[in-house]
């Protein structure tokens, strides 16, 4: 599984998902912001960035995640279970 942050979310993505997210966003640019120095950019803390529209340079840049382990979910499952602790709604 990987994990994938999308706003405040965090998803747990199956290899078959991820494939299918890489071939959507293969095509995407990427908007961003560089730091340049306090008040030398024109947006962000002391106008020390600018924003930036790109082409990822690798894949991984476009679409930032990362493994966990399927024995760190499954703990946490069991856990939620034991302690019965509910989902969000």
């Amino acid at each position: 599984m990987l994990q994938l942050r999308v706003g405040d979310r965090q998803f747990l993505i199956p290899p078959e998902g991820v494939a299918t997210i890489m071939n959507v966003v293969k095509d995407c640019e990427v908007m961003g912001e560089r730091h340049i120095g306090t008040n030398k950019g024109t947006q962000g803390y002391d106008n020390a960035y600018v924003p930036l529209v790109y082409k990822p340079r690798v894949l991984s840049e476009a679409l930032p995640c990362k493994p966990v382990d399927q024995d760190l979910i499954d703990t946490i499952k069991l856990t939620m279970k034991l302690n019965d602790y509910k989902p969000p709604t």
